[in-house]
């Protein structure tokens, strides 16, 4: 089975996508892999929540061009490199104390020498016509299909690990492996009617225009984006423009913080006295101690312990790259 070795590197990149791209995430300072797919975004028309495809079609025609350019240079040197040294195990004794130029040409070498050789067969040897590929041997190729799914979780077991390592204070690294799955808010919308049925003088806190039911969206306050989930505190109903213009922002904590901590307890309480204590359970949660608890509580105290979870939060995607200190403009 033949695979030209630029689909392997488009493949690389639009695994890299989304992690990267969409959702911000660090593969580390000396990851090359990470910074092309950024560069491949910055020089292209491709959307950070473009689908693989289109990222696998964008690049093979970057490498297909004849003009130089760095980003195709970087982009060559990946294949220069990840096919040859993925093989470097299968021949370790082989290569040892070659110096860095000549073990790709060692490693071609060993690679078709060993194609059929069963003590030491190679997974694939290279075959170098008008576009390179790879030849997978047969007996590698029928493994591989077989334990699929095994070797799948393995990667993405130690992928996950790496990228946790890299970025210790970013939440649900294994949701943002991948496209994000489409978001059902009927849990967050029933919680919130029932505060709109018994408090409707509910204003949106960033352009203060006034929450009707059946015509307003939910807004993450910290972005989806970067928390991935739809926990009841961080979501507050809003004017659906409203929502459409503050899109992936951080908002200003100065200027929002207080608002929203008063509609987030105003709504708790509403929901506690209707005894719907299930839509109340990411409180308990945050709080780490029992809803009546937290009903009880006075305005500062519930509005610093929430402060302790949004703030460093809020610090963190800054750091990231999210936009922060986002204000409504009319």
């Amino acid at each position: 089975m033949l695979i030209p070795m630029s689909k392997i590197l488009a493949k690389m990149i639009s695994t890299v996508w989304y992690p990267v791209n969409y959702f911000k995430i660090s593969f580390g300072k000396l990851d090359r892999l990470g910074n092309i797919a950024l560069d491949v975004k910055s020089e292209s028309s491709l959307a950070p929540d473009s689908k693989r495809y289109k990222v696998v079609d964008v690049v093979r025609i970057i490498l297909s061009e004849t003009s130089n350019t760095t980003l195709r240079q970087n982009l060559n040197s990946l294949m220069r490199f990840v096919p040859y040294r993925f093989l470097r195990p299968w021949f370790a004794s082989e290569l040892k104390g070659l110096t860095d130029l000549s073990v790709n040409s060692k490693i071609i070498e060993l690679a078709n020498k060993n194609f059929h050789n069963v003590k030491n067969i190679s997974m694939y040897r290279f075959n170098n016509g008008k576009e390179k590929h790879i030849e997978l041997q047969k007996l590698w190729f029928n493994y591989l299909v077989e334990h699929n799914r095994i070797l799948m979780d393995f990667s993405f077991w130690n992928l996950i690990k790496y990228l946790q390592k890299n970025n210790p204070n970013v939440p649900n690294i294994p949701k943002k492996l991948f496209a994000p799955e489409a978001r059902n808010l009927k849990r967050a919308r029933n919680f919130w009617d029932l505060v709109l049925d018994d408090y409707r003088e509910v204003s949106c806190i960033y352009s203060q225009l006034p929450i009707i039911k059946d015509k307003y969206s939910i807004d993450h306050f910290i972005p989806w984006r970067f928390v991935t989930h739809d926990l009841m505190w961080n979501l507050i109903p809003v004017p659906k423009n409203i929502n459409s213009v503050k899109s992936d922002s951080l908002p200003s904590l100065n200027r929002y913080f207080d608002q929203f901590a008063q509609i987030q307890q105003r709504a708790f309480k509403i929901v506690f006295r209707k005894n719907k204590m299930k839509l109340l359970e990411d409180y308990s949660n945050l709080y780490q101690c029992e809803l009546k608890e937290i009903y009880e509580m006075s305005e500062n105290k519930f509005k610093d312990k929430l402060y302790s979870t949004v703030a460093p939060l809020t610090q963190i995607a800054e750091n990231m790259g999210f936009e922060s200190r986002w204000i409504y403009q009319k």
